[in-house]
């Protein structure tokens, strides 16, 4: 019994007893297509006498065929004979016409030959060639009968075999046609006996599915209360759903009101943080003014000592803080001599170059701040000068150049940005040399813009620096340039002053701000004293030029201590060219680097000697440089 709610299940029913009426006409069309094929199969074979038949006449007109065929042949003996009586009659007459001919032309050759030899033989000419003539016609008449008697058989034995050929095809296709309708119809009562056998198992299957189909109704009747009983259960939970989306619509209400409260709480936010925006940049310029005043508090020349690692023999040495805030003194001995210098710092052997780094960072700082800074490495040859300015990624030098593009992305929010470019040269024997050009020839000059505090140098090529890969390939490029030799304190020791020198024009497009700085790094060549050194010829001229230019920029920094007085920048181009980054408006770093090698012990004394005095000497009030 199908309850309301499941038409599903009443269209299953009826569907299976659609299929039991299917199964009951479906059998009885198949027997009524057995007995119409059965009634034909009947027809057919009382066709069969018909076709037999049809057969035998065919055998008897064969029979017809043979007879005619053995007349035809009965008739060929007699026309033979006649034909040869005909060819025995012409050969007759052939013979008596001849022997006409020769009678007659005897008796004109008899009669001729009176006449003329000539005339005879024409007429004898003209008989042989008639004589020939009918001769020929005669033979081609025998032959045209003999071939009429020869085809005359063979046309009478093709008529018979194709006569002989049409009963056969005949019979062949009666019996081939015969034997396919009799093989269709037993195909079509194996047909018919398969599908009844397959509409009886079909049958038994409609019969299983209508008893399986009132069990699902069973089933469904349950399914029915279960559901019910669930439907009840989500009417339920419908209601509970119900109430809690009006508190979801209630709290999505409150959450625009927080949203727009949000709203309200960002524009805040963005006033406040344009307000810090500004402040900051304001904060930047008090800050630039505050690290110069602290340099200028620390002093506008620094100089800072570093003692090299050293194997075998070594002088004693060891260092202090000095009574001085911020300074250090290194003592050092050789036993009889005890001697002490005061420096800024002195780094000992096991100290690394990011160490040294750290304190000159500030300095660095301050050429982007729009200052001129000069920091070099001084000492005797062997000391490590090249290797605390150049070497490989922690060199003063590349350590300046990644941390300059570090602090540029840092600023760069604040509106800051810079272009950088590069200046490498070495001064040799007092010559300027452009680092940057292969065997370099020109002429180079040396130019001072002293209201701006701007240094050029004529014909020196100036690459610009976009990135810290650039700058690594300008030093690689620079220092395959280098002059360099071989002297008895070093076996590869630098012959020339290398100054790498980099330009930093900076402009704040927020405030409008501008500045200006050069930060020079020098790598000074190695002071010998010519009684160690033993240089000679081109060596000695290079020893010379070095403690000539040396010994000037002492001279320099010792006039620059006593302010008001000349100071001898033009002395040497090494000083001439650091004139603007060694005056009273920049700021300058000295390494004096020493080797603790017992045998350099006077040497190590000269150098912290000459360092203590560089020390000693206070520059005026930097000025910042301002780009127009």
């Amino acid at each position: 019994m199908a309850e309301e709610g499941f038409p599903d299940n009443e269209v299953t029913l009826h569907e299976g007893h659609d299929d039991d009426e299917w199964s009951g006409k479906d059998v009885d069309d198949v027997m009524g297509r057995k007995t119409a094929l059965t009634t034909e199969i009947n027809a057919l074979r009382c066709k069969v006498p018909d076709y037999q038949a049809q057969i035998a006449e065919e055998d008897y007109q064969m029979e017809q065929l043979e007879q005619e065929l053995s007349e035809i042949m009965s008739m060929i003996g007699p026309m033979e004979k006649a034909r040869d009586d005909e060819l025995e009659k012409l050969s007759s007459q052939m013979a008596s016409i001849t022997t006409e001919i020769e009678a007659e032309h005897n008796e004109k050759i008899n009669k001729l030959m009176e006449d003329t030899e000539k005339q005879s033989q024409a007429m004898f000419a003209a008989s042989a060639a008639r004589d020939t003539e009918i001769k020929e016609q005669l033979e081609r008449e025998i032959r045209e009968l003999e071939d009429e008697l020869k085809a005359l058989p063979q046309q009478q034995k093709t008529r018979i075999d194709e006569v002989r050929r049409v009963k056969q095809e005949r019979r062949r296709s009666g019996i081939n046609l015969l034997a396919q309708e009799l093989a269709t119809l037993d195909s079509k009562i194996a047909n018919a006996d398969k599908s009844i056998k397959q509409n009886e198992t079909k049958y038994k299957r409609m019969s299983a599915k209508i008893m399986m189909a009132e069990d699902e109704v069973l089933n469904l009747e349950e399914s029915l209360l279960a559901v019910q009983r669930e439907h009840e259960a989500q009417q339920s939970e419908l209601t509970q759903m119900r109430e809690g989306l009006k508190e979801k619509k209630q709290y999505i209400s409150d959450t625009k009101t927080k949203i727009s409260d949000t709203g309200n709480q960002i524009d805040s936010l963005e006033s406040e943080i344009i307000k810090l925006n500004e402040l900051l940049m304001a904060s930047e310029s008090k800050r630039r003014t505050l690290h110069n005043e602290l340099q200028e508090l620390k002093g506008n020349i620094r100089v800072f000592c570093r003692v090299r690692p050293q194997d075998g023999i070594q002088f004693n040495y060891n260092v202090r803080s000095a009574f001085e805030e911020g300074s250090e003194v290194l003592a050092i001995t050789d036993g009889v001599k005890n001697m002490e210098y005061p420096f800024d710092r002195v780094f000992m052997p096991d100290a690394q170059n990011s160490e040294i780094f750290d304190e000159i960072w500030q300095l660095v700082q301050s050429s982007m701040d729009g200052y001129n800074v000069c920091v070099f490495a001084y000492g005797q040859t062997g000391s490590g000068k090249t290797y605390t300015m150049s070497h490989g990624s922690d060199g003063m030098i590349p350590l300046s150049i990644q941390r300059i593009f570090q602090h540029m992305d840092e600023i760069s929010p604040q509106g800051w940005q810079y272009k950088i470019s590069g200046q490498v040269l070495e001064i040799y024997n007092d010559n300027i040399i452009d680092l940057l050009v292969k065997n370099d020839t020109a002429k180079h000059d040396i130019k001072h813009d002293d209201v701006n505090g701007v240094t050029t140098v004529t014909n020196l090529t100036t690459m610009p620096i976009a990135s810290e890969a650039e700058a690594r390939k300008l030093i690689q490029l620079s220092n395959r340039h280098r002059s360099v030799g071989s002297t008895k304190m070093n076996e590869r020791s630098s012959r020339s002053h290398s100054v790498f020198m980099l330009h930093l024009d900076g402009e704040n497009s927020k405030t409008g701000e501008r500045s200006r700085g050069t930060l020079n790094l020098v790598d000074l060549a190695g002071s010998e004293r010519l009684n160690q050194s033993q240089a000679r010829g081109e060596r000695l001229k290079e020893t010379q030029a070095i403690n000539k230019s040396l010994s000037s920029l002492g001279q320099v920094i010792g006039a620059l201590h006593r302010p008001g007085g000349h100071v001898p920048y033009r002395n040497c181009k090494l000083t001439y060219l650091l004139k603007n980054s060694l005056g009273g408006n920049s700021k300058t770093l000295m390494f004096v680097n020493v080797s603790p090698q017992f045998a350099n012990f006077g040497e190590s004394a000269n150098s912290l000697r000459f360092a203590t005095e560089v020390n000693s000497t206070k520059l005026g009030s930097p000025k910042k440089r301002v780009a127009i």
